[in-house]
Formats: structure tokens, C-alpha cells, sequence
């Protein structure tokens, strides 16, 4: 395990006097469980003394990891809050998000909230939802990103100032720089965000069963957008079609080593 200690001292301009708070803790891990233990005074217009505890359990859930953790904090007079979640992905490219938390305070406050986020192909989606003894808020969103293109249009599913443009003809679902949610379409166009501009971006193509209509020669590629640019970046590829013939004599054996087959026109 480990101690730590912290001091905080603030001056204000409008006000006469000073604020200070002091924190020490020791945080330690249990098997998987990690937990946290600190006590913090503060001082300002007389002493206060408060105890905070909290831990985190790593959980699997819908066969992804998850997260349940719990913290609470109480003073030398009384109970403060406590406030509980649990938060993960799921899906089988982990494109949702989700975190439930719900929180109890000092005289029977109670607050509940969920939210959710969702990464589809063309767009982001998000929701939340929460609720007290004062107030219920809903709340939900959507975002993404259309670039046109000459006899084009490319759509996908975050926002950003610099974009760049994968152009590999005629090669469909192909994953983009490993994220499997950023696929290649029919036309062989995606489009991604993710971009460093002023910098050398390198952008790879990786293959998947579904990967239809043209082979592409060199997954790798490279380019260097300035901020505020839409970059194109081109792939080379091969849509001739290949088939594999599994062929053998009349008597069923296999055909001799490079056996050379004539049209019979």
C-alpha cells in the first residue's frame, strides 16, 4: 500500500483571512478491490474534521469488464454521503457505455441517474436520466460528421476539426486504424477524426470476414492534414476476382503437381 499526504492553502481578494485544508490517506489493494482511507481537516472559521473511504470491485458483465464502486464520507458529528456505481461496457466492440450511480446525502436526499452512450457506424448516441426528491432531468444526444465528396458522401460518428478520408476502391468493411466500429463502405470510403494535425498520421486497413469486394495491396499509409483540412488518404487495391478450384482425374485422384490446364475451346 502506499500513504500520501496533501496541504492546500488559498488566499481570497475580497476576503480577510485564509482557508487551509490538510489531507492524509493511505490507499492499498485487496485481491482485485482497491481501496482508499483519508482523513481531511479544514480549516476555515473554525476546525472541521471529515473521513472519506472508498473502493472499487472489477466485475464481468454481458462478457465485458465492469466496474462497481462505492464511497462514502462522514464528519466527528454525523454522516455526510454515500454514493454508489456501476459502470462498463458492453457489446461485442465495446460500444456501449454505461454508468448507474445513485447517491445519499445528510437528511434523506436521495438522487438515482443513468447514462448511456452508444458508438453506432454513423452516429454517436447518448442518454441520460436522473431523479431526486427535487427534480427529474432527461437528457439526449446525438452527433456525428458528413463530408461530401465529389459524387460522394461520407458520414461518421464523432466531430472534429481536422478529418481525414480513406479511399480504397471498391474495398467494403475494412476496420480503420483498429477500431472496429470505423469500417470501410460499399465504395470503399470511411471517414475518422481521430487526427493529429502537423504531424505524420499513419492509418492502417486491417481485414475482416466480411471483407468483400477488392483486396487492398498495402494496408498502410500515411499523411500529414493541417488543422481544419480534410485529408484524402489513398489505398491501392486489387478487385479482380480469385478462385480456388479443387480439381482431380476422372478416377478421383488429385491432379500431378503443375498440371497445366487448357480451355477445351
Amino acid at each position: 500500500g502506499s500513504f500520501y499526504f496533501t496541504g492546500t492553502q488559498r488566499d481570497y481578494w475580497s476576503e480577510t483571512g485564509k482557508s487551509r485544508e490538510f489531507q492524509f490517506g493511505y490507499a492499498n489493494r485487496f485481491k482485485k478491490i482497491n481501496y482508499n482511507f483519508s482523513v481531511a481537516q479544514y480549516r476555515q472559521n473554525g476546525n472541521e474534521t471529515r473521513f472519506y473511504l472508498h473502493f472499487t470491485v472489477p466485475l464481468a458483465l454481458f462478457d465485458n469488464s465492469a466496474y462497481f464502486s462505492a464511497s462514502s464520507s462522514m464528519t466527528r458529528e454525523h454522516y455526510q454521503q454515500t454514493q454508489v456505481s456501476l459502470s462498463g461496457t458492453a457489446g461485442t466492440n465495446n460500444q456501449l457505455n454505461y454508468a448507474f450511480t445513485g447517491t445519499n446525502s445528510t437528511g434523506g436526499e436521495h438522487m438515482a441517474s443513468v447514462n448511456l452512450h452508444y458508438r453506432a457506424r454513423y452516429a454517436a448516441l447518448s442518454g441520460s436520466y436522473s431523479e431526486s426528491g427535487q427534480y427529474r432531468q432527461l437528457g439526449l444526444g446525438a452527433q456525428g460528421s458528413i463530408v461530401a465528396l465529389p459524387w460522394h458522401v461520407v458520414v461518421g460518428n464523432s466531430i472534429g476539426d481536422t478529418y481525414s478520408v480513406i479511399k480504397a476502391p471498391k474495398a467494403e468493411n475494412y476496420i480503420v486504424n483498429g477500431d472496429s466500429i470505423i469500417v470501410t463502405n460499399q465504395q470503399g470510403l470511411a471517414l475518422t477524426a481521430s487526427v493529429a494535425p502537423y504531424r505524420r498520421n499513419m492509418f492502417t486497413l486491417s481485414q475482416t470476414p466480411e471483407s468483400i469486394g477488392a483486396e487492398v495491396l498495402n494496408n498502410v499509409a500515411y499523411a500529414v492534414p493541417y488543422r481544419g483540412s480534410v485529408t484524402k488518404v489513398d489505398y491501392e487495391t486489387d478487385s479482380r476476382t480469385a478462385f480456388l478450384l479443387k480439381a482431380q482425374l476422372s478416377n478421383g485422384q488429385a491432379l500431378p503437381f503443375g498440371t497445366e490446364v487448357l480451355s477445351v475451346t
